[in-house]
């Protein structure tokens, strides 16, 4: 996985595995430099797909990853919650209902969601006209969307109060 170091997701879900710990300043660029060399790095392991878990990065950034990855006919995947910055800059699928869902809300929809304190259905606070333009936007850029059925349907399980507090608590203390 590509991962700003110190971006906001953690080695222990493991798609960080190596990523340096602590935290970068929000906003605060590599540069394309940099993230066209973790993108070399990741294709000369002999990898499969890349998947970037920063949500963090900046436009040049995704287009100096998707870039390298495109010309070693892979595709880019990830879970962002900048959805419209990720595709429009060269990404062939995004990961998790929230990513989008998040990408789908106003300003101050974004905010509450955060004042809720959980993500466990964070479609109550999206735009709903937003959807068709991201619909459009997915659709010529060619890009997937992959959500998880955890993420969807874990509430609907034996198991959803545990489900909603694994989520809440990776939220609350990513370290």
């Amino acid at each position: 996985a590509i991962n700003r170091p110190g971006g906001n997701y953690t080695p222990s879900q493991g798609a960080n595995a190596g990523t340096p710990s602590g935290r970068a300043p929000a906003n605060t660029p590599m540069g394309a430099d940099w993230a066209r060399g973790r993108a070399k790095e990741m294709i000369a392991r002999g990898i499969d797909a890349v998947k970037v878990t920063s949500d963090n990065l900046t436009a040049e950034e995704v287009k100096a990853i998707t870039d390298e990855a495109h010309k070693a006919n892979l595709k880019v995947i990830g879970h962002v919650t900048d959805v419209n910055r990720y595709v429009e800059n060269g990404f062939d699928g995004v990961v998790h209902s929230w990513g989008m869902a998040a990408s789908l809300m106003t300003p101050e929809n974004k905010k509450k969601w955060g004042e809720e304190g959980t993500i466990s259905y964070p479609f109550a606070f999206i735009d709903s006209t937003k959807i068709d333009p991201m619909i459009k936007l997915m659709i010529d850029h060619k890009a997937g969307y992959m959500p998880l059925i955890i993420n969807d349907l874990g509430g609907l399980t034996p198991r959803a109060k545990y489900y909603a507090d694994e989520v809440t608590n990776l939220f609350k203390d990513p370290e």
